[in-house]
């Protein structure tokens, strides 16, 4: 390779490096839950250290760094692996952060670690089988018979999430959670496209900027869903709930009241002390898909306020009776706590007000509420002293 393109390729991969690190160090704990931020920050260090070694051997190839053979190996095997672990921690955040219950558990989270572990037993033996790739004492570099189905195991982690993503989006009402479902699921082509285009101008530094170019998209787009939506639920936020209600105690009246209904989830301390923050997250997203499916059902609007604390709209044109949309809520919770797998049930708490004029205040309205509420907590914690100690 000539001087300016190995050039091209140290100043690209430089680029990309940086444009990760600098991705990395904008998230935090409101792109999502916990282990949704780990695996999309693990992925972008995977993809750091895969840009890194890849380098590491190109200079060494071209004669910018001393040739060490054990390093040259090693170079060439954590590249790789790591180009697959990019693939990997993007498939475990995505599936999570499309929230598709019945495909997201521990069993699948073991499945799929299954190939990216044998990857790396693979690299790993590849100094003794030459099954990945080899290495001639003249430092020439070839390919081993698997080398192939080890560059396709980062494809069968994307095809995943493309799956995912298209069942998540079919599901979704909300045009911003579709969009998101939909940027998830595009990025596949960005490697895709890349590595194609690579077979026709092979050593040009074309896959590193696809990938990062796929990531930055995702990223740029979560941060302005952001801006009405929570992270963790994927439920709209409390600064976009206090806009529909203002917008519903305008048009209210005697004949068509607007309500607001707010929930606060019983007993959470335990889940969390019991369980960890991880299965607190947990039981949070199983509130979430609950009141997407009551949203669904009566096409009232839902967001999370704030900690275990959930808010529900019913609009003028929804005239469903109180009581009956919060058994509604309790039997469709208790059904999905069964379907999440979850190993306790989950309880809440909830208390409402009415708006019949548009003199009202928001705040006047969510203050009504919560005093329903902590009547209906206190009612619950007596209830509870009164039997057997027991965690629910």
């Amino acid at each position: 390779m000539d001087e300016k393109m190995v050039m091209t390729y140290v100043i690209v991969d430089i680029y990309c490096m940086i444009l990760a690190l600098t991705i990395y160090r904008s998230i935090n704990n409101d792109f999502g839950n916990e282990f949704e931020v780990k695996s999309i920050k693990r992925a972008l260090i995977s993809f750091c250290g895969f840009m890194g070694f890849g380098l590491v051997w190109l200079l060494m190839e071209n004669g910018y760094l001393p040739y060490i053979n054990a390093n040259a190996w090693i170079s060439n095997m954590l590249s790789l692996w790591l180009l697959i672990a990019v693939s990997y921690y993007w498939c475990l955040f995505a599936v999570s952060k499309l929230k598709n219950s019945r495909f997201w558990s521990r069993r699948i989270i073991s499945l799929l670690t299954i190939p990216f572990i044998l990857s790396g037993v693979l690299c790993l033996v590849s100094p003794l089988t030459g099954w990945v790739f080899t290495i001639g004492a003249d430092g020439t570099y070839h390919r081993g018979p698997l080398f192939l189905i080890m560059s396709s195991l980062g494809f069968v982690y994307d095809i995943i999430v493309v799956i995912q993503s298209v069942i998540s989006g079919m599901k979704e009402k909300q045009t911003e959670k579709k969009r998101m479902c939909m940027l998830i699921g595009i990025y596949i082509f960005f490697p895709l496209a890349a590595s194609i285009i690579q077979i026709y101008f092979s050593g040009m530094p074309i896959l590193a900027p696809a990938i990062i170019t796929g990531f930055f998209l995702v990223f740029v787009n979560m941060q302005k869903t952001q801006i009405n939506n929570d992270a963790l639920t994927g439920l709209n936020n409390r600064r976009n709930a206090f806009r529909v209600l203002e917008e519903q105690i305008h048009i209210s009246s005697k004949d068509h009241p607007a309500e607001v209904y707010m929930l606060d989830v019983n007993s959470f301390k335990e889940i969390n002390d019991n369980f960890g923050h991880v299965e607190g997250d947990r039981a949070l997203n199983t509130i979430g898909t609950s009141l997407r499916k009551l949203e669904q059902m009566y096409g009232v609007f839902v967001a999370r306020y704030g900690g275990d604390e959930f808010m529900i709209i019913s609009g003028n044109q929804c005239q469903t009776d109180s009581e009956v949309m919060i058994n509604s809520l309790r039997e469709i919770l208790k059904e999905q706590c069964a379907e999440d797998g979850l190993a306790y049930d989950i309880t809440v708490s909830v208390g409402y007000a009415q708006a019949d004029t548009p003199e009202i205040e928001a705040e006047q309205l969510i203050n009504q509420a919560d005093k329903m509420l902590y009547k209906e907590k206190h009612r619950y914690h007596e209830m509870k002293e009164e039997l057997p100690v027991s965690f629910e």
